[in-house]
């Protein structure tokens, strides 16, 4: 197995979550569009259902699996073990839907949602979600991040070419969306099952009991955090589809989708982040765990505050020019979710951290606190006026305020919680200076091109463009006045920057 350096994985992980992204992100933007506000919301709805309910069959097993993959080498048994409790957990919920619930069960809790759609965007939800991530896991706790990133590129270029083709043929729908993720990643299974050998260990047995000791004493905290997690997600999806209907579904998930932009940091170097902090956390290498968790930690904050702070104040052009005028009326919710990004993307590197170094009763406290404010917190917000308990009636806007204001609880009291844990300073100043830095060097860059030409699609492209260069060249210059929000000082951060230029421009 080649051994690659964290940066130079981070790099791949990094360009092709660009492109991946970027794909994803334009399939995104095709299916809305040719769906509607309506069908695209009861899509988001499934997902979002589904993936919640993923969480609560999981009961952490994932975190687990991927931590003890992590720390040291592991065999075909090992991971066989787990992939059968994959398939049990799969018959089981398959078996519930389309035989025992009745059929007005079903139009209860999904509130009208066709049997065909729920069954599809389960089976979709679950080989991507959970099959599909644990064949990720294998991979990367190998450092095969460049297998497993190419692999994830095909499949995105690949769907994308599908989707294009359903929609010159005027064949899109739901239930055809949910059966091309289905086959994709079915497909993609097999490929990687290939290309990422899975091999018997020397000397390795089935080991039952030990495992299930292992999984037990790390995955009981996890557990109960899944069903929690579900009532979380389940409740807010749920509330805002009763009361304020699928449009709203669609431009909250819209404000979602868009946002996963701004964790493209986040996202290429969250499992490389997990690996590299179990494996020195077991070897008791604290100076290294404190030395990757500050320096990623940082940069991920300040990185996500770059490019929230620029599209922020782009969020109405966005809508009307990449969706059209029949989501304009979400383009607030979009403005608050790109916000909301920073944190989140912060909040996951802190639940990242607690999983890698095993504080998982730590990770179910904490998380229960941010729920137990959640819940009478999204009915007040989403309940309408004239209600048994009247509520604020403010459908996805509220409902994506109130994320932001629990994200920034989270995010800090977790960094609180392992700043006292490890025995490190809780620092919180370089946050309010990097995000209030980045929204003001926005607002300065949009204000300054607004005047330049019509506001046509290429009007818009020409004027981001603009505006684009002029925020990097202030974002820099900040970034070089104020090194220490980086973590670093400024020796260190001009040796840093001849490194990166290294990996993200020379020969990787």
């Amino acid at each position: 197995m080649s051994e690659y350096t964290i940066r130079s994985r981070f790099a791949v992980s990094f360009y092709s979550n660009i492109l991946r992204g970027g794909v994803t992100f334009l399939v995104g933007l095709l299916i809305a569009r040719s769906l509607g506000p309506e069908n695209y919301g009861s899509y988001a709805f499934l997902m979002a259902f589904f993936l919640s309910i993923i969480q609560i069959l999981n009961m952490g097993t994932s975190n687990a699996f991927y931590t003890f993959l992590s720390q040291r080498p592991r065999g075909l048994i090992f991971i066989a073990s787990y992939v059968g409790w994959q398939v049990a957990q799969f018959i089981f919920v398959l078996v519930i839907i389309a035989f025992i619930l009745p059929d007005g069960w079903i139009a209860n809790v999904w509130l009208g949602q066709s049997k065909e759609w729920i069954l599809l965007a389960f089976v979709a939800t679950f080989i991507h979600q959970s099959a599909w991530q644990t064949m990720i896991h294998v991979g990367e706790a190998r450092r095969m991040t460049h297998r497993v990133q190419y692999i994830n590129i095909v499949i995105s270029v690949f769907h994308l070419l599908l989707v294009a083709i359903l929609l010159n043929t005027n064949n899109i729908s739901v239930g055809i969306i949910f059966g091309l993720v289905i086959f994709e990643y079915t497909i993609a299974i097999i490929v990687a099952s290939r290309i990422i050998p899975i091999q018997k260990l020397e000397g390795e047995g089935f080991r039952a009991l030990e495992w299930f000791n292992k999984y037990r004493e790390y995955c009981i905290p996890l557990a109960v955090l899944a069903w929690v997690s579900f009532a979380f997600e389940f409740y807010d999806r749920w509330l805002l589809q009763y009361f304020s209907g699928s449009k709203e579904q669609a431009f909250l998930s819209i404000g979602i989708q868009f946002s996963t932009v701004c964790m493209i940091a986040t996202i290429s170097i969250s499992r490389i982040f997990w690996k590299e902090i179990a494996e020195a956390h077991e070897n008791n290498d604290h100076e290294r765990v404190q030395y990757i968790y500050r320096s990623v930690s940082r940069l991920l904050f300040l990185f996500g505050a770059l490019l929230s702070g620029f599209l922020i104040p782009w969020s109405d052009e966005i809508v009307l020019h990449l969706l059209g005028a029949p989501y304009f009326e979400g383009s607030q919710i979009l403005a608050v979710m790109l916000f909301y990004s920073v944190y989140q993307s912060f909040g996951q590197i802190m639940g990242t951290m607690l999983l890698a170094t095993k504080r998982t009763k730590a990770q179910l406290r904490l998380r229960s606190i941010i729920m137990a404010i959640n819940f009478p917190l999204s009915y007040l917000v989403l309940a309408p006026h004239d209600a048994l308990i009247p509520g604020w009636d403010s459908g996805g806007l509220g409902i994506s305020i109130k994320m932001v204001g629990l994200a920034i609880l989270w995010a800090n009291l977790a960094a609180w919680w392992i700043a006292r844990e490890f025995n490190w300073r809780f620092e919180f100043l370089y946050q309010i200076v990097s995000l209030g830095g980045a929204l003001f060097l926005g607002w300065l860059s949009h204000e300054a091109v607004m005047g330049i030409t019509s506001l046509s699609i290429f009007g818009l492209i020409f004027k981001g463009g603009i505006a684009f260069i002029l925020y990097s060249l202030m974002f820099g210059v900040f970034i070089w006045s104020f090194p220490w929000l980086t973590g670093l000082n400024q020796a260190e951060f001009k040796s840093e920057l001849n490194r990166l230029k290294e990996i993200f421009v020379g020969k990787i």
